[in-house]
């Protein structure tokens, strides 16, 4: 099942509390567990979206978001090969998750990029 979510952040100039903007994003994602790890999927191909450090924090905050370990953004293609990007909840990128690839192996098998025995790569 995918979801959307709509995350609206105000922001204040420091120089000015009366001036402040909205900034509003709509998130297409589906949210995995495995092994006491929540991870949230975000796939380009089906809605592409900026993941800035600021909106990756807001996503992943388990009070005022979604609530999650972390992001995983793909399937990305780098020279014919399909990888992962992964997020830290603080917007940070990881080198690896052991749980987050086997959450984004089943999600590439679920939505058919995959069959088989084919090979995933973390970026």
């Amino acid at each position: 099942m995918s979801c959307a979510l709509e995350i609206t952040a105000l922001t204040v100039d420091a120089g000015d509390s009366r001036q402040f903007r909205v900034k509003t994003m709509e998130v297409h994602f589906r949210k995995y567990h495995g092994l006491g790890n929540d991870y949230l999927v975000v796939d380009p191909n089906v809605h592409d979206v900026a993941l800035t450090p600021e909106a990756i924090r807001l996503i992943c905050d388990r009070n005022f978001g979604i609530g999650s370990d972390g992001i995983l953004y793909g399937p990305v293609d780098t020279d014919g090969i399909r990888g992962v990007r992964i997020f830290n909840p603080d917007g940070s990128g990881a080198e690896k998750s052991g749980n987050g690839l086997r959450i984004f192996a089943k999600y590439l098998f679920e939505s058919k990029y995959v069959a088989g025995k084919d090979k995933i790569y973390g970026k």
